[in-house]
């Protein structure tokens, strides 16, 4: 199983839609694909993984595809346990991820290769 970890240095450069090409390209290849969504900004319900729960047609719970992640001072523990509720039975679980910067930790605990979307 391949994690694939998709982030940016700046926000709103395109990330999920990225995430969603990838993740139909994989889908017409018939690949089992997941999707994971472990850190947001949002409250409530995150729309990015609504809606790739819904293009992806993934089973999992949106609570389990975008957790509420609050234990900081052990990220990379707490994406772990997250993430090994939605991979199980994927061929590539498609990450979304925070600023890239941040993001060493969490990409090391998953073992995950590495997309960085820019601006131009």
């Amino acid at each position: 199983m391949v994690a694939l970890y998709v982030t940016s240095s700046p926000g709103a450069v395109g990330k999920t839609t990225i995430c969603a090409g990838l993740g139909k390209h994989l889908l017409n290849d018939v690949k089992k694909v997941g999707y994971f969504k472990p850190i947001t900004h949002d409250e409530g319900i995150d729309s990015d993984a609504t809606f790739m729960k819904h293009i992806l047609r993934l089973e999992e719970p949106i609570e389990s595809i975008c957790p509420l992640i609050s234990d900081q001072g052990n990220l990379a523990n707490s994406v772990k346990e997250a993430y090994a509720k939605v991979s199980p039975g994927k061929e590539v679980v498609i990450i979304e991820g925070i600023p890239v910067e941040a993001s060493y930790e969490i990409i090391e605990a998953l073992d995950a290769r590495v997309i960085i979307v820019e601006g131009y």
